[in-house]
């Protein structure tokens, strides 16, 4: 300003100029924001829709293997006469053993590096014998050994949140 109190031209044309280039620099950022706003969300939800844990294979058991997920009654077939598989005439399939796998939540498992899908709770036959529950939740994955007796039903449960690694229990 000068001494008469009338502003001098070239302070106000500097101060225009400033005030459209912080607008525009506002509005930049504003729709910079919006941009990861949006990527972060198409993001999320798509880790949401396949939750949050990549999909296991839908592999089925091979005949011998040491898995079988248990059928329903309806599912299954009597077997005619000759059509039984040498895998069941040796003394591991003669007297298999049922594992009961609980998990705190549904999650992609795997027994000895056989697929049982995305399960939370599932009963399956296993031979007799050492084995191994691999589970993957979110990024972490858990495993827990333990061991499964001819005729008896083994109760595996895996808790995250535990210091040990799950618990082993055997249900008669």
């Amino acid at each position: 300003m000068n001494v008469n109190g009338t502003r001098r031209r070239y302070d106000t044309m500097e101060l225009v100029t400033e005030m459209r280039r912080e607008r525009r620099n506002a509005i930049v950022l504003g729709l910079a924001g919006v941009a990861v706003l949006l990527v972060l969300l198409l993001l999320y939800f798509t880790l949401v829709d396949q939750g949050g844990v990549p999909e296991a294979p839908d592999v089925a058991p091979e005949a011998g293997s040491a898995i079988d997920t248990e059928a329903s009654p309806a599912e299954t077939t009597p077997p005619t006469p000759g059509s039984e598989t040498p895998a069941a005439t040796t003394p591991a399939a003669a007297a298999p053993t049922k594992v009961t796998v609980i998990l705190p939540q549904k999650a992609a498992a795997w027994i000895d590096e056989t697929s049982l899908g995305k399960v939370k709770e599932q009963t399956v036959e296993v031979t007799p014998g050492a084995h191994e529950l691999r589970v993957k939740l979110g990024k972490r994955t858990l495993t827990q050994p333990f061991e499964a007796t001819a005729g008896q039903t083994t109760e595996v449960r895996l808790d995250p949140r535990a210091k040990k690694k799950g618990k082993t229990k055997k249900a008669k």
